[in-house]
């Protein structure tokens, strides 16, 4: 009886997919807010620099990048880079934001526009010289 519990468990497991979505550094965690199209939502927030990095497991689709600032910011530019697996000379700036009068940003990726490879890191970075609260929400869909 353990064994065919054991291996039903084993097969829920492997059926499920990704349960670990991404490789993180600096998020609060990710979650799938979509289970039939396959679609995660990371979240990050802080008073200070920002230097987060996403790196979802397997073929992925970049839909929606958000940052609310408390404030407008400084003049500090917000960068959000493709970190490519194949080496620098293949990384992708894909959006560069001054902040000085922004307190809410979005930049939506239509469908197929921004598809990315397993091993593809997603590099987020603000200076934030004032020490503005922010948040950080990144929507993306695995294929």
């Amino acid at each position: 009886m353990k064994k065919l519990i054991t291996a039903f468990i084993l097969i829920a497991v492997l059926a499920t997919p990704n349960l670990l979505s991404a490789a993180l550094t600096g998020f609060s965690g990710c979650k799938m807010i979509d289970s039939t199209e396959n679609i995660w939502m990371c979240k990050a927030t802080g008073a200070a620099a920002m230097e987060k990095t996403l790196a979802p497991a397997g073929v992925w689709e970049l839909m929606d990048v958000r940052v609310t600032l408390n404030a407008a910011g400084t003049s500090d530019t917000f960068t959000a880079t493709i970190d490519s697996k194949l080496g620098a000379g293949y990384d992708i700036l894909l959006i560069s934001q001054d902040f000085t009068t922004v307190t809410d940003y979005r930049e939506i990726f239509e469908p197929d526009e921004a598809r990315f490879q397993n091993g593809d890191e997603f590099d987020f970075q603000w200076t934030n010289t004032n020490t503005k609260t922010w948040g950080l929400e990144v929507y993306y869909k695995l294929h």
